[in-house]
């Protein structure tokens, strides 16, 4: 059962000056509540409740009051009480009579004011609440017949309490024990449990269910707990509460700069999992000897500085590399060297971003390392070149190769490292110096990547066995040093194009290196003029120096009949490109006489001038495949000398060449595909031979003085062509017998305008592959047919002519159109709806017309357009919202009739108006 405390006087008005009693209740626990106690017991246990005498006793849920420290028989007032107010905190030692020593209690008390105390819990005390003792009444109890009461050795009250006198008047009367009625008090005194009306606090009181229980077998007599309040105890919490915290923004800080760390010594690759510490990293044994050993590759101060690229591949090979190479043993000196800088290699060139990197810093042999070519010692001499996949060296003689091949090299039937293919790779930054260490490279294929800086000369000194070097595509700038050859002589291949490299080529560029095959430095911001120095490099068969800024003439020595005094050979050059240049003067004479083998020549967009003669290039006629001079300022008649059997495209465009096309000229050339012609001052008829050549696929002859007209039988031979240009000339005649030729299936491209035409639009649908269709600024007369247009059209423009009647709505029906310009004819009637259709339509121009009627709201579907012109028509009315909407899905033209005092279309969308 459940004991309340009350103030009965609340109830019965008695007066409140009476002598109070104290009653107290206990629940007797024995027997059929023995499950009861047990589960007290339990609930104490997981409460985690104190065991001792003097375990500190909480009071639950004092509403009304400040909770303050209170010890021993010290009663305090609560901060800020007023006089009136007697709250205190009292504390009861309990003593258990011996029949009921080991018995568990609860007890619940209550304010007479209805204020909850709440329900307590204790070991060897019990605190109560003296609430304005000074009006309160005596104390009862209920359960009269509840024959288990407290016997109390002793009670601490404040002296100032009506309570204290009261209960040494009970314990003598008593023998020291207070018992039920020991102040006498008659049974009527008693009143029952009421329950409090309109308890304010009811919220706050703990249910009965909850109460809890303790063990009291081993009460003492000496009261010695302390009430410690809860702002103590949230100061405390708070206090704990930081120094977590603290301790966690430590550990994070700890961790994120050794994270940092880590990441700035190295990748992912770096390391395999040791952990080192944060300011004094641990060395393993062979972090010192290897230091050693490598300082006469990097030196001291780069290999000791934590941030270069150095000290972290030192870093990897001591104490993160799986294979753990022993820098004391002799026999793996040359492989320690390899590994060594093909990391700073790594670290230097930001290897963790690299494109293709597998196997790089693991415990792979480096010749396994991606694009690392390795060949093995005794079969060097005998590897193949880099174009089969291997590297190694010539059969030319190399004596001093052979004596180092010969000796020890410490690794036994181990490998070398002669080749490094990292082309178009994502590495940045700058080639390390270390990499001269690799004395037997024999390929460098650094192309495409995003290196920077000078050209390092003095590191490829070195290198006298390379064979191949690629730096081009990348972001070098500055000169090239005169001596970056020095001592190449086996240089066979030497590439610097597309680069940002300034000044002279030096001659010593080429007479340090006579071997070589390839030289190519396009793309550059190179000047002056090309050192006339060729005439010994035999061996040249591709030089590219294009797009730069030469100047002066090109030398002879190029072209020139170069031999060799043994055995008289002849230049093998296969590929000459200087376009893009500003050379002068004329073609040497010697341009084809010396190089038999010419295929490719590249002289276009240069400031050549002569009279051209194309017997210069007969001396290699059976040779070439493509011929560029277009863009200089060549004169002369267009003449072919001789039979050139694998010419495939030959360009003469933006010349002054004059006179006529000389007729047979595809008989002498049988494989032609591309003939280049344009913007130059040929005149007479096209030849009938032109076509022959079954290959053609592009007649480019627009912008030029030819005369007469297209016949079907000029162009039946054609069957592979798909761009034929005439446009901008003096052709004339009709179209009809141009169409029926059977040879144009082909054809993707006609242009013929600005030409003298006539007739009506002949029918086209002949020529099923035709994409572009131009006939505008000639003389074609007569309505406009859709059935005679091919459905693959995508741009049809027949603008300025005297086409007349209404334009035809099928129109509509050519889903590819990109581009339609009927523009500058006599077109009359409404506007078709149906082009509304034209759901790819780009380019769409009506002006100078007379067409009448409003604009088409079915132009809001034309969601492609940009350009969208209609001035200069009859058009009236508005131009519609929905097309005007259309400003904001790509329309950046749209002109209209809308100037003027009177404007004849009302627009506040157009961009223009007339």
């Amino acid at each position: 059962s459940v004991h309340s405390v009350v103030h009965p006087h609340a109830a019965s008005g008695s007066n409140p000056q009476a002598q109070p009693d104290i009653l107290g209740a206990l629940d007797d626990v024995s027997g059929e509540h023995q499950d009861e106690e047990q589960q007290l017991r339990n609930t104490i246990r997981t409460d985690d409740v104190g065991t001792d005498d003097a375990s500190l006793i909480q009071l639950f849920e004092l509403p009304m009051h400040d909770r303050e420290v209170q010890i021993n028989d010290q009663p305090q007032r609560r901060t800020g009480a007023s006089d009136n107010d007697a709250s205190v905190f009292i504390e009861m030692p309990v003593n258990v009579g011996a029949q009921d020593t080991g018995a568990q209690f609860r007890r619940s008390l209550s304010t007479y004011a209805g204020q909850s105390i709440g329900t307590m819990r204790t070991d060897s005390s019990v605190v109560a609440h003296d609430t304005a003792l000074t009006d309160a009444g005596q104390l009862t109890a209920q359960n009269d017949e509840d024959p288990n009461f407290w016997g109390i050795s002793s009670r601490w009250f404040s002296p100032d309490s009506p309570l204290y006198s009261y209960y040494n008047n009970l314990r003598s009367a008593n023998n020291g024990y207070l018992s039920r009625n020991a102040g006498g008090l008659p049974n009527s005194a008693l009143i029952p449990d009421v329950p409090i009306a309109n308890d304010p606090y009811d919220d706050q009181r703990m249910p009965y269910d909850d109460l809890y229980s303790d063990d009291v077998s081993s009460m003492g007599d000496t009261p010695t707990v302390v009430v410690i309040s809860q702002k103590v105890k949230k100061k405390l919490k708070k206090f704990f509460r930081a120094c977590w915290l603290t301790a966690l923004v430590l550990a994070a800080t700890i961790i994120m700069v050794k994270a940092c760390r880590n990441e700035w010594l190295g990748n992912a690759n770096y390391g395999n999992g040791r952990v080192q510490s944060l300011f004094a990293p641990r060395r393993s044994k062979r972090y010192k000897p290897m230091l050693e050993k490598l300082i006469a590759i990097s030196g001291a101060e780069a290999l000791q500085d934590e941030a270069s690229p150095q000290h972290r591949a030192l870093i990897f090979l001591a104490d993160q590399d799986p294979l753990v190479l022993n820098p004391e043993d002799p026999l793996v000196y040359t492989q320690l060297v390899q590994r060594y800088v093909l990391s700073v290699l790594y670290f230097a060139t930001s290897g963790p971003m690299w494109e293709h990197r597998t196997y790089w810093l693991t415990g792979q042999h480096e010749c396994g390392w991606i694009y690392v070519l390795c060949a093995d010692i005794k079969n060097l001499d005998n590897a193949t070149d880099s174009e089969n996949g291997n590297i190694g060296a010539d059969d030319d003689d190399d004596s001093s190769y052979f004596e180092v091949l010969d000796a020890d090299l410490g690794l036994g039937t181990g490998k070398i490292v002669t080749g490094l293919k990292l082309y178009d790779n994502n590495i940045h930054g700058i080639i390390p110096e270390e990499l001269s260490a690799l004395e037997f490279l024999h390929l460098i294929d650094f192309g495409a990547n995003r290196l920077m800086g000078s050209l390092p000369s003095a590191l490829f000194h070195k290198f006298k066995h390379l064979r191949e070097l690629y730096l081009n595509s990348n972001y070098f700038n500055g000169t090239i040093p005169a001596n970056f050859t020095q001592g190449l002589t086996k240089l066979k291949v030497l590439t610097f194009g597309n680069n940002q490299l300034t000044g002279t080529i030096h001659k010593e560029i080429f007479t340090n290196s006579i071997s070589l095959e390839r030289v190519s430095f396009e793309s550059n911001m190179l000047s002056g003029s090309i050192p006339d120095v060729f005439q010994k490099m035999i061996q040249l068969r591709d030089i590219r120096l294009g797009q730069n800024k030469f100047i002066s003439t090109i030398p002879a020595s190029l072209f020139n009949s170069g031999k060799t005094r043994s055995e008289g050979a002849t230049r093998s050059l296969t590929k000459c490109d200087l376009h893009g240049n500003a050379f002068t003067g004329e073609l040497p004479g010697t341009l084809t006489k010396g190089v038999p083998f010419l295929k490719y020549l590249y002289l276009h967009d240069n400031r050549l001038t002569g009279n051209l003669d194309t017997e210069l290039f007969c001396g290699a006629a059976n040779s070439f495949i493509d011929i560029r001079l277009n863009n200089n300022s060549f004169t002369g008649n267009f003449k072919i000398q001789c039979l050139m059997e694998n010419l495939e495209l030959i360009s003469l465009a933006s010349n002054n060449l004059t006179g006529p096309l000389e007729d047979g000229i595809g008989h002498k050339l049988p494989r032609l595909r591309e003939i280049h012609l344009f913007d130059n001052k040929l005149s007479s008829t096209i030849p009938t031979t032109i076509f022959d050549p079954t290959n053609l696929t592009a007649i480019l002859m627009y912008n030029n003085q030819l005369t007469g007209s297209l016949t079907a039988n000029v162009f039946n031979g054609a069957s592979h062509l798909e761009h034929l240009y005439l446009n901008g000339n003096k052709l004339s005649g009709k179209l009809d017998d141009f169409v029926s030729a059977k040879g144009l299936e082909a054809l993707k491209k006609l242009r013929l305008e600005y030409n003298s035409f006539s007739g009506t639009i002949p029918d086209f649908t002949g020529m099923p592959s035709i994409e572009v269709l131009y006939l505008y600024n000639n003389s074609f007369t007569g309505s406009l047919n859709a059935d005679t247009l091919p459905p693959t059209l995508k741009k049809l423009k027949v603008s300025n002519n005297t086409l007349n009647n209404e334009i035809p709505s099928k129109l509509g029906e050519f889903e590819n159109l990109e581009a339609l310009s009927l523009n500058g004819n006599e077109f009359v009637g409404k506007i078709p709806s149906e082009l509304g259709n034209l759901n790819s339509l780009q380019i769409f121009h009506l002006q100078r017309n007379k067409l009448s009627a409003s604009i088409p709201v079915q132009f809001q579907q034309l969601t492609s357009l940009s350009e969208l012109r209609l001035d200069f028509n009859e058009i009236t009315g508005s131009v519609p919202k929905q097309v005007c909407d259309l400003r904001d899905s790509g329309l950046q033209t749209l002109v209209s009739d809308c100037g003027g005092k009177n404007p004849k279309v009302s627009c506040s969308c157009c961009t223009e108006c007339s």
